[in-house]
């Protein structure tokens, strides 16, 4: 097949891109070795392939085996060079992949895999790639499901080191802006410890957070009550610690207003489940509770693939049809 491609000229445009497409297939699913002069060409090919393998695990009735998806992401990520504008985008679903397997196998060696490639898509994303954020809030969210296993600080201390550089990059009214503010906070109390000198700037600063977070979520918002109880937790713990009666009071009238704005039941912020659960953040409080474990904070979503160069295919498939209807 290789032979047959070098033979097509400008007139077999229409075979090459057959050709490519079989190349590509190949690739992700190991069964020859495809030419190393074609993966330029191929990468972005393979990479739609890929993804629509992840897709049809998620949504599909007969899904494909979770082991093939991640060896066609392994296959994948062996051939796209540190170089490739895809090279942090195929590192991110690499790690999407291993997540999935870990939810069906609880094999902890996948979710450590997880991390470690989470972390290279970090490092591979150029400082103006718009997705850099996003793959700093997902090794986030990645680290928390070890936590939930193995209960390790020094996880806890990248989570709170990646979330804060996530929320420099965030633009002030993006989205993701609100639900970070929280999640962070979260992480920071989690971390303070009583007695703990150098860990009570984690409290203050939590509070910092959680404020600007109720800030953010005027009357109304369907989360406002959330944020309300998470800065009322981080008072009240302070209040404990330092024996401030303001902040006492202060958490009292939070808490209350809180009570009044309440739109969705403690304990179940969104009605899902399983291992994508961060340790120890989830739910909300009754008012016999108290602790970290008082704070709400939003689960973060499950793996979903980066599909970025799909856009970048459909504009190659454009213009190789206006180049064949021009006879060029």
């Amino acid at each position: 097949m290789g032979l047959r491609y070098a033979e097509l000229g400008p007139e077999g445009r229409g075979e090459r891109d057959i050709a490519l497409e079989l190349f590509a297939r190949c690739l992700i699913h190991g069964d020859e070795p495809v030419p190393r002069r074609l993966l330029p060409e191929l990468i972005p090919i393979s990479f739609d392939l890929a993804v629509d393998l992840l897709q049809r695990y998620v949504h599909a009735r007969k899904p494909p085996p979770v082991a093939q998806v991640v060896e066609a992401w392994r296959r994948l990520e062996r051939v796209t060079s540190g170089e490739s504008p895809e090279r942090a985008m195929v590192l991110a679903n690499l790690k999407v992949a291993l997540l999935m397997r870990f939810g069906e196998t609880r094999d902890m060696t996948d979710l450590d895999e997880a991390i470690i490639v989470g972390r290279q898509a970090v490092d591979a994303a150029t400082a103006d790639d718009p997705d850099r954020v996003r793959y700093l809030i997902h090794l986030g969210d990645t680290l928390q499901m070890r936590i939930k296993q193995t209960q390790t600080a020094s996880d806890l201390d990248e989570i709170v080191e990646v979330w804060r550089e996530a929320l420099r990059a965030l633009p002030g009214d993006s989205a993701e802006r609100l639900d970070l503010l929280g999640r962070l906070g979260g992480a920071l109390v989690l971390r303070f410890g009583p007695g703990q000198a150098e860990t009570e700037a984690d409290l203050d600063e939590a509070i910092a957070l959680f404020r600007q977070a109720v800030q953010a979520a005027p009357a109304g918002h369907p989360d406002r009550d959330k944020h309300l109880s998470n800065l009322s937790t981080a008072l009240e713990i302070r209040a404990e610690v330092r024996g401030e009666a303001a902040d006492r009071e202060e958490a009292r009238t939070i808490r209350e207003e809180a009570a009044k704005a309440t739109t969705v039941s403690p304990g179940n912020i969104d009605g899902r489940g399983g291992p994508d659960d961060p340790p120890g953040l989830q739910g909300g409080a009754t008012p016999a509770e108290t602790g970290p474990e008082r704070l709400w904070t939003e689960r973060p979503e499950r793996p979903t693939p980066v599909t970025q160069p799909t856009v970048r295919r459909q504009q190659r498939k454009r213009q190789s049809r206006r180049e064949r209807r021009s006879g060029s």
